[in-house]
């Protein structure tokens, strides 16, 4: 009666039928489950019931969920259904979901991922990425987003170990970001010499991440990176790239 009700309700907010299912847990999630991955339901009921799974958090429905997101079309459905699949946390799911995010198959969708993978076990998700951390340079930034992700304080070390293994400068961009964030302050120098990099797109990438740090950055170099920041924009033929130096000099005008 509750999962008939549920498709009936029209947002997971005022939806007290899935109230009831969640507090059913695994003896309905294959069912729920199955509402979730029917393209054949609306998006709307299909996201109702990937609320609920992502409460009930059933290792069991775990795969499937992984599986229908890797076709669904609809980028906000494929990332919950992802976000879901990564809340059950079975280490099935947790082997097919890493695996996946590091071949090419998940060029188009690798983003939604993201918060599926946040969603496992986090010390072994982080514990894959480091031991597989690749020597092929293009594959890094892939790897580092995920340290990124699910770094925790006791991973600093690792993380700025790994920095120090990067060839892809946007690679050590973003593990410098984690590390500053994790308490490795010192870290903020390879942000700062990215900023002053002769590539246009490293340089925006740097401005981006040292955004995410600057209250973090020392009082007696904060004018070297705002002018290394207004050197940078001067060069860059505006668009895309100079949305990385005006939030880095906005954050620091503040």
């Amino acid at each position: 009666t509750a999962i008939e009700a549920m498709q009936k309700c029209e947002n997971q907010f005022s939806c007290d039928p899935l109230d009831t299912l969640v507090g059913f847990g695994d003896k309905v999630s294959k069912d729920i489950a199955a509402i979730a991955s029917d393209t054949g339901k609306s998006k709307e009921v299909r996201r109702i019931a990937l609320a609920g799974l992502t409460k009930i958090k059933d290792p069991g429905v775990g795969l499937s969920l992984f599986e229908a997101a890797k076709t669904e079309e609809d980028f906000i459905l494929r990332g919950e259904l992802f976000k879901a699949a990564g809340a059950g946390g079975g280490d099935d799911t947790l082997e097919a979901m890493i695996t996946h995010y590091a071949s090419d198959a998940s060029d188009d969708h690798r983003t939604e991922m993201r918060s599926g993978l946040r969603n496992l076990a986090g010390d072994k998700v982080f514990a894959w990425a480091v031991e597989n951390y690749p020597s092929d340079k293009k594959l890094e930034v892939r790897f580092a987003d995920l340290v990124t992700d699910v770094g925790e304080a006791a991973n600093k070390e690792k993380v700025v170990e790994l920095i120090g293994k990067s060839k892809h400068t946007m690679a050590r961009h973003r593990l410098a970001s984690a590390a500053v964030q994790l308490g490795d302050h010192a870290q903020i120098s390879v942000l700062i010499e990215g900023l002053k990099g002769s590539d246009v797109y490293d340089r925006s990438d740097a401005a981006n991440f040292l955004a995410k740090v600057a209250e973090h950055i020392p009082e007696a170099r904060k004018q070297e990176v705002i002018d290394a920041a207004n050197g940078a924009k001067a060069q860059d033929k505006g668009g895309l790239t100079s949305r990385g130096y005006d939030k880095l000099l906005k954050t620091l005008s503040k």
